[in-house]
């Protein structure tokens, strides 16, 4: 009995810790400045990542649950990662005018437009602000 509540309490620990350290990992996440950092050990409060840092990190949290990675690669945040070629070939294939503030700007995105691609139709996206319809399409001839 004893040995059954000594399991019953040393794997509720994760549950009951506010705190998770995962350690000897191969980590890879972005900074603001857009550059790629790399961390062996990852701090999670309350369900969201804190600290990232190297193996010494660990010690700054005796009272986390904490999990050896075993070098496997961990990738904070990037869940269900995939991309649909067709939606950025369409994306590619709009005429973005979100941003623009005048029916001048939009004529001029339009000229320029013109001179680049050969296509006969357009779709144009984001042009609310002017005050005309959301998305259009456009017959070029």
């Amino acid at each position: 009995m004893k040995c059954l509540l000594a399991c019953l309490i040393t794997l509720s620990l994760p549950v009951l810790a506010d705190t998770t350290v995962i350690y000897n990992a191969n980590g890879y996440t972005p900074t603001y400045s857009g550059q790629l950092q790399q961390f062996s050990t990852l701090v999670i409060k309350d369900g969201k990542v804190v600290k990232v840092g190297d193996d010494k990190l660990k010690a700054s949290f005796p009272n986390a649950a904490v999990f050896d990675a075993e070098q496997q690669t961990l990738l904070p945040g990037l869940i269900d990662a995939h991309g649909h070629v067709i939606g950025l070939g369409n994306n590619l294939a709009q005429l973005d005018l979100r941003g623009s503030t005048s029916i001048a700007e939009i004529q001029k995105s339009l000229l320029y437009l013109l001179k680049i691609t050969r296509a006969g139709l357009l779709a144009a996206v984001g042009i609310k602000n002017c005050g005309l319809i959301s998305n259009f399409l456009l017959l070029l001839t």
